[in-house]
């Protein structure tokens, strides 16, 4: 048992990995405020996308819930967008959904980045989330709306941050 049979390789092992990971902390560092940005950018975009078009964006964040309230130009509130998300088969559902006046889906923005191509990350394709507009209740899946084929646990996240929205919208108009 020498040292060059038992530890150097060891030792050359521990370096590498010091190494590998030194770099991916490097990266990350590096990189974590433009991701913050991307995804900032594209929470603003979701929320433009359900709200009337012309919509001037006011952001606010109360109370566990955020979203943005839409006015025109006079200042006058044309709708509300409001951020939820759900565990989906994947990882997270992320939605904004977008309501009128009364509490109507006016439009729904989905983003599932983890769940399975070609099957689960359907629940952003319009065809889904069209199914979603009009309604002044949670959509129940089965019932109101049909899920994906092969996609029940992405379809059920929708479900549920949908129901979530209508939670903190209540709340919203209420002045919580």
């Amino acid at each position: 048992m020498t040292f060059k049979k038992t530890f150097l390789p060891a030792l050359i092992l521990a370096a590498i990995c010091l190494v590998s990971a030194a770099a991916l902390g490097l990266t990350n560092f590096l990189t974590a405020e433009k991701i913050a940005r991307v995804e900032r950018e594209k929470y603003f975009a979701s929320a433009a996308e359900v709200l009337p078009a012309g919509a001037l964006l006011h952001e606010f964040s109360h109370d566990g819930i955020e979203g943005f309230v839409g006015r025109d130009k006079d200042g006058n509130v044309l709708g509300y967008a409001v951020k939820a998300s759900a565990k989906g088969y994947g990882g997270d559902v992320h939605c904004v959904v977008g309501f009128d006046l009364e509490g109507k889906i006016v439009a729904v923005s989905v983003s599932a980045p983890d769940e399975t191509p070609g099957l689960g990350n359907n629940v952003a394709k319009l065809s889904f989330t069209d199914q979603l507009i009009g309604f002044e209740r949670p959509p129940v899946l089965g019932e109101d709306f049909d899920g994906v084929t092969s996609a029940t646990y992405s379809s059920l996240a929708v479900e549920k941050a949908v129901a979530e929205a209508f939670s903190a919208l209540e709340k919203i108009m209420k002045g919580e």
